[in-house]
């Protein structure tokens, strides 16, 4: 039996666009706080290789950074939860409507 050894990150790469949630963060991390960190700084650091951390940033800001990810991967998520809600609903509503018309 192989471990996993995928972390929380890991997957969310596999699931959504990395590249959009890395330029995301920055975008944030540089007009809030005016961190200027690059794509591959912030990839580095939420792999958690290494135990990386982001050059030139307090810890707050690096938590901040974490923070800004996670909210990138629950929107996402989420709004994708609530389409395929909406798309149930539609298919149930559009049979109750087959057996009443």
């Amino acid at each position: 039996m192989t471990k996993n050894t995928y972390n929380p990150y890991e997957i969310m790469m596999d699931k959504y666009d990395k590249e959009e949630m890395l330029s995301d963060v920055r975008e944030v991390m540089l007009y809030q706080l005016g961190a200027d960190v690059s794509c591959e700084e912030l990839n580095h650091f939420f792999t958690g290789k290494g135990k990386a951390a982001l050059s030139g940033c307090a810890e707050w800001q690096q938590c901040f950074a974490v923070e800004k990810m996670l909210e990138f991967y629950y929107m996402h998520a989420r709004d994708e939860t609530l389409a395929k809600q909406i798309e149930t609903m539609t298919m149930l509503a559009s049979r109750g409507n087959e057996h009443h018309g």
